[in-house]
């Protein structure tokens, strides 16, 4: 009854106040439309996910993996977060975890330059595979989003732009988002240079890309799905219903598909995010990839051999939206200058305020409701009257 409870209240905060308004190869992508030329992220997911099956947070496989992802960064000209090293470790819950962070400067400028913005490109290195069999490799999840960000690296090491790129690979996602926050924690500058945090998670896994960014519409969600519209990368609808969980990630006490990532640690500090992913959400099962209720993300099955069909043009369409995104000329200018409904408010204090204002309504409607079942006459009983 209590878990009951605590869902309905869940979805009233979320129905009541925020429903307002291999190596790189250059490849070539008209499938569906899209115009894409540039890195292959096809090749990166099996060169990645064959050299780098088990990597589960914590062991020597993610370190290994950690170390295959800071040698592609350093291969591209990118420079370490900070120090000497791009593998950054960190600890959570007595486990050793790290997290792999390289950066693009801004030509002429040091990203320690308090004047200077920033883009934040993510996705998570760790997998599943505590306990699975031999031929698991987190394909899926998230061989797919790794293998997209390595593309987008590759695309912009020549570009010349007007903002620093830091490149996260974060460990101990499945854990609990462990490498984003550990990131966040030590984050070296004021947030509000933070112009978006974008994060490929599952870019490769169902029968549809989407595009997530926040509880409410904002001319930023606008912007992003026109540049996927101009280079035909098809981004599908968000589903009005969003499968409202209790349990709460980031400043929210709900949660659901759309910010179930490392994205939401950036999202619950008011940072813009664009979240891109591609398991399905409108099935009942939730991460299901391949609808009918058939998951593959977190099983054995999460290998090459399963990849849904759609996988490469998903993948594609993701590292083209992102290059697009960064290169675009507007880009600066539509993320400093955003409209969006502040809401900020209502989060405040824990228990945010919509959360209390939706209990309140839902009393008021109960009493209103009892008040006037009390005053309605008693039915005649049959056979009587004159």
């Amino acid at each position: 009854m209590k878990r009951l409870f605590c869902a309905a209240l869940a979805a009233v905060f979320a129905l009541f106040p925020v429903c307002l308004p291999a190596l790189a190869e250059t490849a070539s992508a008209a499938e569906g439309g899209l115009q894409y030329e540039g890195a292959d992220p096809v090749s990166y997911l099996e060169e990645f996910v064959k050299a780098c099956p088990m990597r589960a947070a914590g062991t020597d496989g993610e370190l290994a993996a950690a170390e295959f992802l800071a040698a592609k960064y350093e291969a591209f000209g990118y420079l370490p977060y900070e120090g000497e090293d791009a593998v950054v470790p960190f600890s959570f819950r007595g486990t050793e975890s790290r997290n792999v962070l390289a950066v693009k400067p801004m030509q002429g400028r040091q990203l320690s330059d308090p004047d200077t913005k920033i883009v934040i490109l993510s996705a998570h290195m760790d997998n599943a595979a505590q306990g699975m069999p031999s031929g698991y490799q987190g394909a899926y999840d998230n061989g797919s989003g790794v293998a997209a960000l390595l593309a987008v690296a590759e695309n912009l090491r020549d570009k010349d732009l007007p903002f620093h790129v830091i490149f996260a690979n974060f460990g101990a996602e499945e854990l609990g988002l462990y490498g984003s926050q550990a990131f966040m924690q030590g984050f070296l500058g004021n947030l509000s240079r933070l112009l978006l945090e974008v994060n490929f998670d599952v870019v490769g896994g169902g029968k549809n890309l989407y595009l997530y960014t926040d509880e409410v519409s904002s001319s930023y969600d606008t912007y992003i799905r026109g540049i996927a519209e101009r280079i035909g990368a098809v981004l599908t609808d968000n589903p009005p219903n969003k499968k409202v969980l209790p349990s709460g990630m980031g400043k929210f006490p709900y949660s659901h598909v759309g910010m179930m990532s490392d994205h939401s640690v950036f999202l619950a500090q008011d940072v813009p995010c664009a979240f891109l992913f591609s398991y399905d959400w409108e099935n009942p099962a939730l991460g299901s990839t391949e609808g009918n209720a058939s998951i593959v993300m977190h099983t054995p099955q999460d290998n090459l051999d399963h990849l849904h069909a759609n996988y490469a043009l998903h993948m594609r369409s993701a590292a083209a939206l992102a290059t697009e995104l960064l290169t675009d000329a507007d880009f600066v200018g539509e993320m400093t200058d955003f409209d969006k409904w502040d809401y900020s408010v209502l989060l405040s204090g824990g228990l945010s305020l919509g959360l209390r204002l939706g209990i309140i309504v839902l009393g008021a409607v109960f009493v209103v409701v009892k008040y006037f079942r009390l005053k309605e006459p008693p039915a005649a009983s049959a056979g009587s009257g004159g």
